[in-house]
């Protein structure tokens, strides 16, 4: 179905990451002028407000489902790590479960490594926007995403982050400007991009400024709605001509 579907050449396919962009064109599934690149669904600025620091331990969190390439073993790894040489900061992990694929992990991993003290497990959360303004980092080392919404929300809550130089990730997070990138399933350069920003507020909150200064000016909800609506009305006047 995908096949006939890109096969139309009076279609037009939006895209989420300039990565898939550019393998449907290499690969001749597509010509450019078919191709939008809209990039994510938006975040919504009245929700996810900029918040300043909370006081207290620094808090590094994931917000996923907890699958195996979201990178939560990793994080896990890196959390044990750092806590080695930190033993103040938390690692939080938000999300559930996902019974029904095979890369979910299980309940029971996730309550043996709270025991431990390696992370804490919030589970599935519907306030992530007041769980960003309670950390001071956020991380998802995936392995691949179609368009990193968590790392906009981040920034519109004034976080910086780290994430993996992977489809998807690089789309939301510019290395050096508000966050930072590492190669996936690299639990030392995960580890090191993590103290990097906890020991180094200056360079943390400017990343986070950042961060915000993305969200506002590439990744509202009005933006992305705007770039939206304009495609399906260039698809309506082609169509009637």
């Amino acid at each position: 179905m995908l096949g006939i579907l890109l096969g139309r050449r009076e279609a037009t396919t939006i895209i989420e990451n300039s990565d898939d962009l550019t393998s449907l064109v290499e690969g001749e599934f597509l010509a450019r002028n078919q191709i939008v690149l809209i990039r994510g669904t938006g975040v919504n600025l009245d929700v996810f407000k900029a918040s300043p620091d909370p006081e207290g331990n620094k808090v590094v969190v994931l917000v996923a489902r907890m699958l195996i390439d979201k990178g939560v073993f990793e994080f896990v790894e890196s959390a044990n790590e750092i806590r080695k040489t930190h033993p103040d900061i938390e690692f939080w992990l938000v999300g559930d479960v996902d019974l029904g694929n095979p890369a979910s992990l299980t309940s029971q991993q996730l309550q043996d490594w709270a025991t431990a003290g390696a992370i804490k497990w919030l589970g599935y959360r519907n306030d992530v926007a007041e769980i960003l303004k309670q950390c001071h980092i956020v991380c998802l080392p995936s392995y691949r995403e179609g368009f990193g919404k968590v790392f906009v929300e981040a920034g519109a809550t004034q976080r910086a982050v780290v994430a993996t130089n992977v489809p998807g990730c690089r789309e939301a997070v510019e290395d050096g400007r508000n966050g930072l990138l590492v190669e996936p399933k690299n639990v030392g350069a995960l580890t090191a991009a993590l103290i990097r920003l906890l020991d180094d507020d200056e360079l943390r909150l400017k990343m986070a400024a950042e961060g915000r200064n993305r969200a506002e000016n590439e990744f509202s909800s009005a933006t992305i709605n705007k770039q939206t609506i304009a495609v399906y009305q260039q698809v309506l006047k082609s169509s009637s001509l």
